[in-house]
């Protein structure tokens, strides 16, 4: 790390880091002065624990600089950056990662003087861009080794198309290898095919929940279902859905017809869910109150359609959190630095 004597000195930065008891002066690439306490740093990082266990020449040495009594280290890092850093490793305040290019900064300086506590101390950061920057976030967790995270942030791209690739693909999925990459976009692949199938094939939404029977009397199959939509209770002013679902519960096979609105439910949610993530979409109002409206005609099922819709959302989302949950994505290779 090189060192200077000159005449300019630069501003010392704000409180706490302007504190004349601390025993070493960092001076950043762009000319601000750190006051810091080696005792902070070196238990924070192996790489300045090293460093300060040198000889430090003596003050009237002309090869090393000193301010105000402190020697000085001059590092390549930028103040913020050097800012961030040290607020995370004193134990006064937080530091404020305003932007993903802050969080970055800081993984970076953490990375490379051996801070393990920086490291982890700036996931919860990075993770908060993980619904709008999937693909960028994705590469970062992959960069650092973040492997847990990796995969928590792949399942944010399922709402994002992958194929065919932008012409200009985010700088941290370019540094990816591109056997991760591939597999990326196999475990997209299979994330979107297994969801599709989770609205297609609607069978499930009988015999996943409780109070659902089906029995065969006289050659003809009689359900019962704890969903308003399936119920057989005479209903009024409520069309059936011209789609039939077929299922198999305790050896009788069978076929069920629902209303329809609770069918265009289904469209529009399967829609919703591809732009704003499953969970936000089967419970979002725009997709929820025209079923509402629709149900509310019926004298039927506008007595129960708030209650059995908004919980049967609840259960949508949970079974495609399930059938995600079920898909590994590969990272065997996952890089450490």
């Amino acid at each position: 790390m090189p060192t200077s004597k000159t005449s300019y000195q630069p501003p010392y930065a704000m409180s706490p880091f302007d504190d004349p008891d601390a025993d070493f002066v960092i001076r950043t690439s762009d000319n601000a002065d750190f006051r810091v306490h080696k005792a902070f740093l070196t238990t924070a990082s192996p790489v300045f624990k090293d460093m300060f266990a040198l000889p430090m020449a003596k003050e009237k040495d002309v090869s090393q600089e000193y301010r105000d009594g402190a020697p000085v280290v001059e590092l390549v890092d930028d103040a913020r950056t050097i800012q961030n850093m040290l607020c995370i490793i004193y134990p006064f305040q937080r530091p404020d990662l305003a932007t993903l290019e802050d969080v970055y900064a800081v993984l970076r300086i953490g990375e490379k003087y051996g801070m393990d506590h920086v490291l982890a101390s700036t996931i919860p950061s990075l993770m908060r861009y993980a619904e709008t920057e999937p693909l960028r976030i994705f590469g970062i967790a992959y960069r650092f080794g973040f492997t847990q995270e990796a995969r928590i942030v792949a399942q944010q791209t399922i709402r994002y198309p992958m194929l065919p690739l932008p012409s200009q693909m985010p700088k941290e999925i370019v540094d990816l290898p591109i056997a991760i990459f591939y597999n990326l976009l196999q475990y997209h692949r299979k994330c979107r095919e297994a969801v599709d199938a989770v609205f297609t094939d609607l069978g499930w939404t009988l015999t996943d929940i409780p109070n659902f029977s089906a029995s065969r009397i006289d050659n003809r199959i009689i359900t019962s279902s704890s969903w308003i939509w399936f119920s057989d209770v005479s209903h009024s002013h409520c069309a059936m859905s011209p789609r039939t679902f077929s299922f198999v519960l305790e050896g009788v096979e069978g076929r069920a017809c629902p209303r329809a609105w609770w069918t265009d439910y289904i469209a529009q949610a399967k829609a919703a869910s591809q732009v704003y993530g499953w969970r936000a979409a089967l419970t979002s109002p725009e997709v929820l109150e025209p079923a509402f409206r629709q149900a509310s005609r019926c004298p039927t099922c506008g007595k129960e359609v708030y209650k059995h819709l908004t919980a049967f959302a609840s259960h949508l989302a949970d079974k495609i959190d399930f059938v995600i949950a079920e898909i590994t994505l590969q990272l065997e290779e996952i890089a450490s630095n």
